[in-house]
C-alpha cells in the first residue's frame, strides 16, 4: 500500500509535545551559544545521572540538538509510530515510546 501511513492521536499528540520542547529550547537558547537551563538539567549527562538526576533518561526523548536531529525523529514516528500505535493501541504505544527510551537512556547513562 502507498500513501501516508496513518496517524493515530498519540502519535500527533507526542510530534507536537517534541516540537514544542524544540521550540520552547531553542527560545531558551541564550545570544553567544551555551546550554539552556532545559540541557543543563534535561539532557542525558551520564555523570550527571549518576548523581542522582535520574529523570533524565525521559527528558531526553523531549530534547534535540538541532533542527535536523528533530526532523529526523519525528519523521520515524510518523513513519513507523502509527502503524506501532495502531496494532498496539494507544496505552502499550505509550509505553514502549517511554519505556524503551528511558530504558536506553539508563543504559546511556549507566555506559561511561
Amino acid at each position: 500500500m502507498f500513501g501516508a501511513p496513518p496517524m493515530p492521536d498519540v502519535i500527533k499528540k507526542l510530534m507536537i509535545a517534541v516540537a514544542s520542547a524544540f521550540v520552547i529550547q531553542s527560545l531558551a537558547r541564550l545570544p553567544g551559544g551555551g546550554l539552556t537551563v532545559l540541557e543543563r538539567f534535561g539532557a542525558l549527562t551520564p555523570s550527571q545521572f549518576a548523581s542522582g538526576m535520574l529523570w533524565q533518561p525521559i527528558t531526553r526523548l523531549f530534547l534535540h540538538s538541532e533542527f535536523g536531529h528533530l526532523a529526523g525523529n519525528l519523521f520515524v514516528l510518523w513513519m513507523f509510530g502509527g502503524t506501532v500505535a495502531l496494532t498496539w493501541g494507544t496505552r502499550r504505544f505509550l509505553w514502549l515510546f517511554l519505556g524503551g527510551g528511558a530504558l536506553g537512556g539508563v543504559i546511556q547513562g549507566l555506559g561511561t
